[in-house]
């Protein structure tokens, strides 16, 4: 039971990641200057840093999603970890995300025996 719980917190660490990475992705700092901030010309450096931020949550948040697959199959015991730790890095808005993936990592690491 312990595994079915951790992994719904690592898949919803995983859609966390992949919605924050979307989000990121879908950012147009060209409207910046009609909001008022002056940054000069590193509108596109700060479109390519966002961006390659956002590739690397969808990728994260990707691997989590199949983690916490892992967990609710109760197969793949190895996904199931890595899942846990690499849904760690994608933060989410006040980190839940991470805190979500904390938890799930160690209710599925708990749970090893009850794995295939």
């Amino acid at each position: 039971m312990l595994s079915l719980i951790g992994g719904v917190f690592i898949l919803i660490a995983g859609v966390i990641g992949l919605v924050t990475g979307a989000l990121l992705l879908s950012v147009d700092l060209s409207d910046l200057t009609s909001w008022g901030l002056n940054v000069g010309g590193l509108v596109d450096t700060l479109e390519s840093i966002i961006r390659a931020c956002g590739a690397i949550f969808a990728i994260l948040g990707i691997i989590a999603l199949l983690g916490g697959y892992a967990g609710i199959r109760r197969k793949w015991f190895g996904l199931a970890i890595a899942g846990g730790v690499l849904g760690l890095f994608v933060v989410g808005p006040y980190g839940i995300a991470s805190l979500l993936s904390l938890i799930g990592l160690i209710l599925v690491a708990v749970a090893r025996k009850d794995f295939d």
